[in-house]
């Protein structure tokens, strides 16, 4: 039996449902499409985010992979970002983790961002910089 991405997977939904602070879901159906796990509100609490996670694994051996897998990861959580479900997840932020071995090399929030199409570059960045805040 080798370790694999779904070993990362299980470990992550284990530790987090310790808590009862979220609703811990794996793989939720999105519009035909599963994201690896989401942290949503679990009412009566109610924390300051909700979360989209992309995990992926490498073995060391395929190290070199990496960037590919981090673009890939990234891709995932973009077209998530563009469905209305999950467009509507108040404070919802997305992060991609790459493990490499048992190293997590790529610790990467993803952003939600719209079309810039006649902004400058610097309102571009501005405009991006106050969704990030």
């Amino acid at each position: 039996m080798s370790f694999d991405e779904k070993y990362i997977k299980a470990l992550f939904v284990g530790f987090a449902s310790l808590s009862n602070l979220y609703f811990i879901k794996s793989e939720p159906e999105v519009e035909q499409k599963y994201p690896d796990i989401m942290f949503l509100y679990r009412p009566p609490f109610a924390p300051n985010y909700q979360f989209l996670f992309e995990l992926k694994y490498l073995k060391k051996t395929d190290s070199g992979k990496l960037k590919s897998t981090q673009e890939s990861a990234k891709n995932k959580i973009k077209g998530y970002l563009q469905f209305e479900e999950v467009r509507q997840l108040e404070n919802l932020k997305s992060w991609v983790i790459v493990f490499v071995g048992e190293v997590a090399a790529v610790v990467e929030e993803v952003y939600f961002v719209t079309s810039f199409e006649g902004k400058t570059k610097e309102s571009a960045r501005f405009i991006l910089d106050e969704r990030i805040r």
